[in-house]
């Protein structure tokens, strides 16, 4: 990718390239390759007075390079994307490889990690002839001396063991080793037990070095540091994003049948591919003129683990009501309001806890959170199918970033981040059949047959992508604008030519996320004018978005088809709580759409409703489907009341938010249903803006 990167006319680098190895298993025989990644095609991205970026596309990476004006660093983020078989195919390493061109002998190359360890290829410590101690001590402070030939120091030199190569290999969340070897045919000696390792490195010889670091090191274990030749001509780094000290990562799933019924796992069919998912890391590199000092190798540490990020003030963002209702944290003393700013710190600080306590670390794990809390085995149901880990169920995405922007936490932002990053690469698929579409929450990510568009909707990272200006994203988006053609493929949803059955929300909810993120990123009227026609397809239904809720959906136009009242349907929550009303109520807005307003309004105060109401309203037609758990609901209803000036259903609308958090902590705390979490903060927050005049003091 790059060739001869220089400092003060020096080569330091002079290539730098992806690398994979794949271990291949069939008839108990298993075979290691290793190979260069191909480049396919590279695109100049972004050529601003700020940055520059080239994108770089092969069989299984995407790669963006960035250059910053006046800046030393180089950024590197490495997509990989999994192509093969689970079955056959395992990932034994990953990274990027960077071919330096050091000078100097073998006690002029250091090695420096950011975890106290520092040695040279060849240590000045010699018992005859005998060196004094500060020999060693001028190397360790990185004073380059020239030994003349014939000296003690240079005798020693002839006959000292050269120690050429060195691996910092992160094993667990728990466990850093620093091994170091001198020949490949000879044993490697364990230099350095640790916790958790920084993950920066710098290697140098005469004519200065590099410092390499990796983003969320120990968070995306097994990642590795390694580095060969040190004494050589050519010395080689490489930044392993997955490790091959580690045991080749699996992608089959945990069974080879699904259970529905028992283990809450969607449909009988198994749908436990991975073929299509992906994985992002991030890895930066800079050029340094001597052996760099521990306060600077930390400086480098900090910069890559937490880079800059611009912000406004929470006021800023609420008066351009970005990203739609949320109600900014106000200093007041009404105890109602105090007690859910209290609520909502204790959830968001729970997660934060409960992700290093129970280790949600792991290169494909990382950012994401387990789903339902096991009370008796006193642990989160890890093994249990659709109990296990969360992909954006409920949408506690949505949650996070709400929570961040109204309080511009640094530890809510690296918490969201990270779910971000996780959600967006692995628990949807980025080419084949399923571009687009999300698998829902299992043992393993990809593991439920449910493939569904609200896993993988664009809302869940959009605050992400508009605070950072993240390209990566920016791809995510282009695969999900056109996830509702994908849907043709899945087995499980009726079809017929180019018409499926699906649900209002959160089937069709999801897709206008996803085209209102591509029209407001491309003013592209081909998605502004599907959403506009699924809102007049739906306005004619008897009763707007209470109708339904499944419609004979058109691939081709968006056009949605009323096809009766599902009273067999066993509840409405879903078209609500996975972000239905979130994406309808800021559409509504960004298109000045008046039809999905009042559509909305209309279902907001139509939910509420009680059973009997519903029956009389609609002579009968809708009397046995449930509009249940209200508290997700609550959101919508608050549009409603706010619409209508309606203090009754406001009333309704807090009552119950306040019953239904205290009916769950009870005996369990809330926030051991990551799905209660998420909604009952993520209403909280929009009937703060909504209906805060109706708070009950």
């Amino acid at each position: 990718m790059i060739e001869n990167i220089c400092l003060r006319g020096t080569v330091i680098v002079s290539k730098a390239y992806p690398v994979l190895q794949m271990e291949r298993r069939w008839d108990r025989c298993t075979e290691v390759t290793e190979t260069k990644g191909r480049i396919n095609s590279v695109k100049l991205e972004e050529n601003g007075s700020l940055q520059c970026v080239f994108r770089f596309e092969g069989d299984y990476f995407v790669i963006r390079i960035y250059f910053n004006k006046e800046s030393d660093n180089i950024k590197f983020e490495h997509t990989f994307l999994f192509t093969g078989n689970e079955e056959t195919d395992y990932l034994k390493g990953m990274g990027i490889r960077f071919e330096t061109d050091l000078q100097g002998k073998p006690y002029e190359r250091h090695i420096k990690f950011g975890t106290d360890f520092h040695e040279s290829a060849m240590m000045l410590r010699s018992w005859q002839p005998k060196l004094p101690d500060s020999y060693l001590q001028e190397q360790m402070d990185g004073i380059i001396r020239e030994y003349t030939k014939g000296s003690n120091a240079d005798k020693a030199s002839q006959n000292l063991p050269v120690w050429d190569n060195y691996e910092l290999f992160q094993d667990s969340p728990m466990h850093y080793l620093i091994k170091k070897q001198t020949k490949p045919e000879c044993c490697s000696l364990d230099c350095l037990h640790g916790s958790r390792a920084k993950g920066v490195i710098s290697v140098n010889g005469r004519n200065g070095g590099i410092l390499l670091g990796i983003k969320d090191f120990w968070q995306k274990y097994p990642s590795g540091l390694e580095v060969t030749g040190l004494s050589k001509e050519q010395t080689d780094c490489t930044t392993w994003f997955y490790s091959p000290s580690a045991a080749s990562y699996d992608f089959r799933h945990y069974d080879t049948k699904s259970y529905p019924k028992s283990n809450y796992e969607g449909f009988e069919d198994f749908g436990a591919s991975a073929y299509g998912i992906g994985v992002t890391s991030v890895c930066e590199l800079t050029l340094t003129n001597a052996v760099p000092t521990a306060e600077q190798l930390d400086s480098f540490y900090l910069r890559v683990q937490k880079p800059p990020v611009y912000i406004g003030l929470p006021e800023y963002y609420h008066d351009l009501q970005a990203f739609g209702y949320w109600g900014i944290k106000t200093k007041n003393e009404i105890r109602s309001e105090n007690w859910i700013e209290e609520q909502l710190e204790k959830a968001v600080d729970f997660y934060i806890e409960e992700v290093d306590k129970k280790n949600w670390y792991g290169l494909f794990n990382y950012g994401d959170f387990m789903h339902t809390y096991d009370s008796i085995r006193r642990t989160w149901r890890y093994d249990v199918g659709g109990f296990a880990w969360h992909n954006t169920e409920l949408v506690p995405t949505y949650w996070l970033w709400l929570y961040f922007i109204r309080t511009g936490r640094e530890d809510v932002f690296t918490l969201a981040e990270a779910m971000s990053r996780h959600c967006s690469e692995v628990d949807q698929y980025h080419f084949g059949p399923m571009k687009g579409i999300g698998s829902r929450h299992n043992v393993r990510h990809w593991g439920c047959s449910c493939k569904e568009p609200r896993i993988s909707m664009a809302g869940h990272h959009r605050p992400y992508y508009y605070l950072t200006g993240d390209l990566r994203l920016g791809d995510i988006f282009n695969e999900v604008k056109d996830a509702d053609k994908s849907m043709i493929n899945l087995e499980h949803f009726p079809k017929k030519e180019t018409k499926i059955i699906l649900r209002s929300g959160p089937d069709w909810s999801s897709f206008v996320s996803n085209w209102t993120t591509a029209y407001e990123r491309t003013l592209d009227d081909t998605y502004r004018n599907k959403i506009e026609t699924g809102i007049n397809s739906l306005s004619l239904a008897p009763y707007g978005l209470s109708s339904g809720p499944s419609f004979a959906y058109d691939t081709d136009n968006g056009h949605m088809t009323y096809i009766g009242e599902d009273e067999g349907s066993p509840n409405m929550h879903l078209q609500v709580c996975m972000g239905g009303t979130q994406v309808w109520m800021e559409t509504a807005d960004i298109l000045e759409n008046e039809t999905l307003k009042r559509m909305l309004a209309e279902h907001g105060r139509f939910y509420f409703l009680t059973k009997e109401e519903r029956t009389k309203a609609t002579n009968g037609h809708i009397s046995k489907r449930a509009f249940s758990y209200l508290y997700m609901a609550a959101s919508l209803g608050a549009y409603a009341a706010k619409v209508y000036g309606d203090a009754e259903l406001a009333a309704a609308v807090w009552r119950e938010l306040f019953t239904v958090y205290n009916e769950n902590t009870d005996s369990e705390i809330l926030w051991t249903s990551t799905n209660n979490a998420a909604q009952w903060c993520l209403n909280v927050i929009v009937c703060l803006d909504l209906i805060r005049e109706w708070l009950p003091k």
